[in-house]
């Protein structure tokens, strides 16, 4: 109805585009902000992690961008639903599937081979999809 009305108004096609997660324009901007920031303070980064409890807007996102993606079984996750395969999504399958936040900045952490902030308590299993199945 909107397009409708404003073509009627104006003459013209009102080009909509959409911007939150899983839309890639959100996820380029957060990078170029990410490139930015790093650039001025002499960070090279090598890969993007995208950490989120929403197989269809987190997860989706960031596998349609190349980054990451880290699911945690915490906020909206629901285990039960029905695109929901031994804990991970079946249609937006996440690279990998953890308990919660604390736990996928440990995983971060190692995966960048960085030790981790002494504050912050994890315990340190994790699960590796392989886009089929988890593993321990």
């Amino acid at each position: 109805m909107v397009q409708e009305t404003f073509k009627a108004v104006y003459g013209y096609e009102l080009e909509i585009e959409m911007i939150g997660k899983p839309y890639s324009f959100i996820f380029d901007f957060v990078e170029s902000q990410l490139r930015k920031q790093a650039s001025e303070n002499d960070i090279e980064i090598s890969q993007f992690y995208m950490i989120g409890d929403n197989p269809q807007t987190d997860i989706a996102g960031a596998n349609n961008k190349g980054w990451t993606s880290i699911l945690v079984k915490t906020g909206i996750f629901d285990p039960e639903a029905p695109t929901s395969t031994d804990g991970n999504d079946s249609e937006h399958q996440a690279d990998y599937v953890v308990k919660d936040f604390d736990e996928a900045i440990n995983l971060v952490y190692s995966l960048e081979a960085a030790l981790p902030d002494p504050t912050i308590r994890v315990e340190p299993k994790a699960y590796k999809s392989n886009k089929n199945k988890l593993h321990s």
